[in-house]
């Protein structure tokens, strides 16, 4: 849901500016809950480092255990020709010393097991924190989208978002029309291009500001076919009205309407006392926040 609107239509906005927020809510749960979830990743990935140390101390207090049964089986094995020591108890000895021998022998293979799993690999390097930390910068990613900013500097048109309006993902809220790359696209007679090259420095004039204003721009490149030729304006040449018709100049042709009057895409009418071509002034794709 949309918590605020900071822009209207036509508004001039720079970019990193802050267009709209939306309610975080959600978002903010997600994200605690991500933390919550590394922090238990990192815990388990700790524990288990400690278990291995567990067993290495289980496996040295077996090998204590098995050295005792091992000198107390040498010894009633000594005693039994003196007939001190029955033959029950001497084979109870041996079955110690035989457990033993099988207690270790379990404690090694886990202590191999776990030692596998956590050996020559980093605390963050354990996939488990790998994913858990994926999932938070993703909950911290969608967080941060909750606010959503200009991503380059230019005009505000076609708004449609609405304060509390629900919106889906994928869904447009507004355009935003970058000035700094506008153009002009102008048609030329095949005639009147030779003197026409790339880079080529040109006037523009628009006939709603009058003669006297001048802007200048270059000359983008001849598009193959039918296609216009595009001329790009200097930076903060551009004024910021959208209601406009430009003229171009470029070398010794001046383009501008048709004799006679001309209409814009703004349906107003305007007239030209130069003979010419149209020549529009378009702004670049407008980027969709």
């Amino acid at each position: 849901m949309v918590n605020t609107i900071n822009v209207r239509e036509t508004q001039i906005v720079k970019a990193g500016d802050v267009l709209l927020t939306i309610d975080d809510s959600d978002a903010q749960l997600a994200l605690v809950t991500a933390r919550q979830d590394l922090a238990r990743a990192v815990r388990e990935v700790r524990a288990s480092y400690l278990v291995v140390d567990e067993v290495s101390a289980q496996m040295q207090a077996r090998k204590v255990e098995r050295a005792r049964a091992v000198a107390d089986l040498a010894r009633r094995e000594g005693m039994v020709a003196l007939g001190a020591v029955s033959a029950e108890e001497l084979a109870h000895a041996r079955d110690q010393l035989s457990g033993a021998d099988a207690t270790i022998a379990a404690l090694n293979e886990r202590g191999n097991a776990l030692r596998a799993q956590v050996s020559g690999i980093e605390l963050t390097e354990r996939p488990s924190v790998l994913r858990a930390a994926n999932a938070l910068r993703t909950a911290a990613l969608m967080a941060s989208r909750t606010v959503v900013r200009a991503p380059v500097s230019g005009a505000v048109v076609r708004k449609q978002v609405q304060l509390s309006a629900r919106i889906a993902p994928g869904q447009m809220l507004l355009n935003l029309v970058p000035l700094e790359t506008v153009y002009v696209e102008a048609n030329f007679k095949e005639v009147q291009l030779g003197q026409v090259v790339p880079g080529q420095p040109v006037k523009i004039r628009s006939d709603f500001y009058g003669s006297k204003v001048i802007f200048d721009g270059v000359v983008v490149g001849l598009s193959a076919g039918n296609r216009p030729l595009r001329v790009g304006l200097g930076h903060g040449e551009f004024p910021t009205r959208n209601d406009r018709q430009l003229f171009c100049v470029a070398g010794n042709h001046v383009l501008g309407p048709p004799s006679g009057a001309a209409s814009n895409r703004f349906g107003r009418r305007h007239r030209s006392e130069q003979p010419g071509h149209c020549a529009s002034a378009q702004p670049a794709k407008p980027n969709r926040p």
